[in-house]
């Protein structure tokens, strides 16, 4: 048992930190208005955890969701890429495997504003919740369709313009909204943090 965890755990660390640092020069190869970041964990004795940062850099505006062909571009590089290489059909990795999308808003405040698309979260839809250094498990109570009301609402926008583009992987993904607090504001703190 332990000579087989040892290699598999070898095995992973010969293929996750160089997949990260491809992933990382993949997505970053065109010019983009932010650096897209990408860092590799093990997780347990046999997982992979990958945290794909996508910044909304500040001249991109407080309020922006962000650019859902970049994200299709994420979508597909994880799953040609990390899913197809690694992941072989029924094996317990493609079973295992979970995203989980946190949309970040920085600390500046968010009045209501409408967006010309339809955002379409609908009501009962599960989420992560941070704010105020505390998360909590919540559901959204009324249909999210074009009016944002909030950095929490905005935060939940920017995790579910990326899900939309990976439904295609069929995997379990689960959403947040990040709330930074009032001292963090800038480009820095405005992303979508893809795990």
């Amino acid at each position: 048992m332990r000579q087989a965890q040892k290699e598999t755990h070898e095995e992973r660390e010969r293929f996750g930190p160089p997949s990260a640092l491809a992933m990382h020069a993949a997505l970053n190869e065109t010019k983009q208005p932010c650096e897209t970041t990408v860092v590799y964990a093990p997780l347990g004795t046999i997982g992979m955890k990958y945290t794909i940062n996508t910044y909304l850099c500040e001249k991109a505006g407080a309020g922006k969701i962000g650019n859902p062909e970049y994200y299709k571009k994420i979508a597909e590089w994880v799953n040609t890429q990390i899913l197809t290489k690694y992941c072989l059909p029924n094996l317990r990795c493609k079973k295992d495997f979970t995203i989980h999308l946190e949309g970040h808003t920085d600390g500046s405040p968010f009045d209501k504003r409408d967006y010309p698309e339809a955002i379409n979260i609908p009501k009962g839809t599960p989420y992560q919740h941070y704010v105020n250094g505390a998360w909590s498990e919540k559901t959204v109570l009324a249909d999210i369709t074009k009016t944002l009301k909030g950095n929490m609402d905005l935060g939940l926008a920017r995790a579910w313009a990326v899900r939309a583009q990976l439904l295609f992987m069929n995997v379990p993904i689960t959403i947040g909204a990040y709330e930074h607090p009032s001292a963090e504001r800038g480009g820095q703190y405005r992303k979508v943090e893809i795990q």
